[in-house]
């Protein structure tokens, strides 16, 4: 076949799908990945175990070489690069089964017609399309299943047992340097093993064999070494700071997690099939065969055209159709098992799924592809028959595109980064900012990357309760009114607790603090109670607390969640809440209803074709709770009219029915408006 009518193909389909991607992709942070990975990349650091070394380096030169605003704009588009170059690899290996199993002469331009609309039926599947646009480790894993799939089709036809040693050279090496992207394509090694039992059995004997692979695998392996030096510099993202050999070891086995990355699959979290399985299941009928499309019929007949592929491919080559079938099912039922998903977890696993997805898009393009070649080779089929074929095929991407681009469409959502900005925004100066959990990463991104804001020290309070971050928020990168030694450092953990009051004197300026009811304060005296089981103290409280004996109240410290042990002293103040050395702490109207009404901005939310996330939602159902907090209050003075105010601000910036999460939850809601409207 002339390799510029392929070369034409693949041009098109690229620069479809390119244009598709960049028109969707996020202009700005999201939640999770896409938000914590640019700040690694910004700064060359180390991301949480398990980390993506490749991404991290490539987001760096990216970052370099961009002119973008923001600059992770610059990160999600290259994402888009990322998946065309998937999708390009995976049209190559289709056309590599479809010549080897089908005579050369059979295969013509109209098999390319069929095998593009088999590729871009995949590529605009909701995961694939997903992290299509945004900078995440997932989508350069997928790409390098692609590159692992091309060589192991390679090696499957391969005769040559020269070439046949080195690729499993080169197949060792790809998946050993998978270790570096997010290890989630060492799940094809099971399949790799089934391949070389159906090809030839006795290459296990050979001695070559063994030690090409060996030197591969470790070859691939030590490139992860390369975080041994990447955190000897210090970079203000260095997780678990693996600047040692042992740190480095701890740091590969999920220490920090409790370790056993490879041996947690034999104590299973949930049923394997009704909850684990059916995971996956449910990932792979809305990828691929979901009747809630526009073209419902369209999207049953892309599994029956994977279904087709199958078939022709078992009719041209029984012992190739069974080596790719047995890979896809030996990949994801591996999958399944590794991963190990959790009973009602918040989030589905289906990232994960995306390898063996890969290898499911491989029998829709051969489908498609045969199904075209076919159509010109049996010239007496009806031709209204052809052109029903011709007229699903091409529908089925398109159905693809009709069903998840306003789903998936990422230009105009700004939920993550409003609301880093929404707390950045108003925060005193020179705060100390305690965030809980992963909303940590918008926020820090904001500083870290687009430089916002670099007057406050932003901490993740969950992550005080490690000795690394500890010792990091030490370092020159902060500025806190906090000296820890060594020694002390080791003793903020988890300890036995018993109600303990302490004193902790008041050396700031009480003005700052905009109390009504204190005009001076010598020192406050503050209960702490055990945290855990009723008689525990968790490390972060206790980081808390030496922090709080060390600052004395001069320098203003926010959170984002409340603890327990210091409810009272909490002021709200819309999205955080301020610490204030009065108890029970006086609720500042003017400033929460500046926050909240004149200064935080609510994109999207009043939007109802922009999808909310969990944690979107998340973030709108804590802000309703402040805005009745601040209603109730102005109704409870007298102050009616700004009650009501406030009620029909949030109705129109944050539907109620967008945020809830359970029938529960609008119960309770509706009876509280209720109230206030007596």
């Amino acid at each position: 076949m002339n390799k510029r009518v392929i070369w034409t193909f693949i041009s098109l389909v690229s620069i479809i799908t390119l244009a598709i991607y960049w028109s969707t992709a996020y202009q700005t942070i999201t939640w999770w990945d896409n938000s914590s990975y640019p700040i690694a990349a910004n700064c060359l650091g180390v991301e949480s175990p398990p980390g993506s070394l490749i991404l991290t380096i490539i987001g760096w030169i990216v970052l370099k070489l961009t002119f973008f605003e923001p600059k992770v704009f610059a990160l999600n588009l290259f994402a888009g690069l990322l998946a065309v170059g998937t999708i390009v690899q995976l049209f190559y290996i289709a056309l590599l089964l479809l010549k080897k199993t089908y005579p050369k002469q059979k295969v013509h331009s109209l098999s390319l017609v069929g095998l593009s609309f088999g590729i871009m039926t995949f590529a605009f599947s909701v995961t694939f399309w997903t992290y299509a646009i945004q900078f995440t480790p997932y989508m350069l894993t997928t790409c390098m299943t692609a590159v692992i799939l091309y060589q192991l089709i390679r090696f499957w036809f391969e005769e040559d047992r020269q070439k046949v040693v080195f690729l499993v050279l080169v197949i060792a090496f790809l998946i050993g340097l998978d270790f570096s992207i997010h290890r989630t394509n060492a799940l094809l090694v099971p399949g790799f093993i089934g391949i070389i039992f159906l090809k030839d059995i006795k290459l296990f004997l050979k001695l070559k064999f063994w030690l090409y692979g060996i030197v591969g695998l470790f070859a691939g392996l030590a490139v992860h070494l390369l975080k041994i030096p990447m955190a000897s510099t210090n970079p203000i993202v260095n997780f678990n700071n693996p600047n040692t050999l042992s740190r480095f070891y701890d740091y590969v086995s999920l220490k920090q997690y409790g370790g056993g990355f490879l041996t947690n699959v034999f104590t299973r979290k949930a049923p394997v099939f009704s909850v684990q399985t059916m995971d996956y299941i449910d990932s792979f009928y809305n990828n691929f065969i979901s009747i809630d499309s526009p073209l419902t019929i369209v999207s049953v007949c892309t599994g029956l055209i994977a279904l087709v592929g199958i078939y022709f491919l078992f009719k041209a080559n029984k012992k190739t159709a069974l080596m790719l079938l047995m890979l896809y099912v030996v990949t994801t039922v591996t999958t399944i098992f590794y991963f190990n998903i959790q009973e009602n977890f918040f989030r589905t696993f289906t990232r994960h799924y995306l390898p063996s997805f890969v290898l499911f898009s491989i029998f829709i393009s051969y489908g498609a592809s045969v199904i075209f070649t076919s159509l010109k080779e049996n010239s007496k089929t009806i031709k209204i028959g052809k052109i029903l074929l011709i007229v699903i095929l091409f529908l089925m991407p398109l159905n693809q595109i009709l069903r998840n681009y306003k789903t998936l469409d990422g230009s105009r959502d700004s939920f993550a980064s409003d609301y880093a900005n929404n707390i950045l925004d108003t925060l005193r100066p020179n705060a100390i900012l305690f965030v809980m959990g992963d909303v940590f990463y918008p926020i820090f991104y904001m500083q870290q990357v687009e430089g916002k804001r670099t007057d406050i020290d932003i901490i993740s309070i969950s992550l005080t309760n490690t000795q690394w971050y500890d010792k990091q928020l030490m370092s020159d990168h902060y500025n806190l009114p906090l000296s820890l030694t060594e020694d002390e450092i080791l003793k903020i953990r988890p300890m036995a607790w018993s109600d303990t009051t302490i004193e902790i004197p008041f050396d700031g300026n009480i003005k700052e603090y905009q109390l009504a009811s204190v005009d001076s304060i010598q020192s406050v005296p503050i209960q702490i109670k055990p945290t855990y089981a009723d008689k525990y103290i968790m490390g972060q409280d206790l980081f808390v607390l030496k922090l709080l004996e060390q600052n004395k109240w001069k320098r203003p410290i926010y959170f984002t969640q409340p603890l327990d042990w210091l409810k009272d002293f909490f002021r709200p103040e819309g999205l955080v809440w301020q610490l204030v050395p009065q108890s029970p702490a006086d609720l500042n109207t003017e400033i929460l209803q500046r926050n909240l009404i004149e200064n935080y901005s609510y994109h999207g939310y009043a939007k109802s074709n922009r999808p909310l996330g969990f944690t979107s939602k998340m973030i709108g159902n804590n802000l309703w709770n402040t805005f009745l907090q601040l209603a109730m209050y102005q109704k409870q003075i007298g102050d009616i009219e700004s009650s009501q105010a406030t009620i029909a601000f949030v109705k129109k910036h944050i539907p109620l029915e967008r945020v809830v999460r359970s029938e529960k939850s609008m119960e309770r809601y509706t009876n509280i408006l209720k109230q206030l409207e007596q």
